[in-house]
């Protein structure tokens, strides 16, 4: 399947801002985020070496730093969130999860 990596991060920046706004109860987050897809490697090909090894790399992480952090989510087999404010100094971090395993990284920043 052919993907447009920068239109999937366009999409989870919005999602990831009116989280922020439902989470924080704050009106608008103005800064940056930068979205991380978790579930875009190739496992198969290792043509991708070069791509999938950052991409794994990131999930490891991502995983380590959110493994005790509270799900939240009225349905979480089909989504939930976390929020992370201890990986960055100033800034929170979430994880994604759609569907138990579709994983996407907002670092806001």
């Amino acid at each position: 399947m052919t993907v447009d990596p920068e239109r999937l991060k366009r999409c989870f920046d919005h999602i990831g801002r009116g989280l922020y706004w439902h989470h924080f109860n704050q009106k608008r987050f103005a800064g940056q985020i930068s979205a991380h897809i978790e579930f875009l490697v190739n496992p198969g090909n290792d043509l991708f070496g070069e791509f999938n090894h950052p991409q794994r790399r990131l999930r490891e992480l991502a995983s380590h730093a959110f493994s005790s952090i509270q799900k939240i989510g009225a349905n979480p087999s089909v989504f939930y969130y976390q929020v992370n404010h201890n990986v960055i100094e100033l800034y929170p971090a979430m994880r994604l999860v759609f569907y138990e395993g579709s994983c996407i990284t907002l670092v806001f920043g």
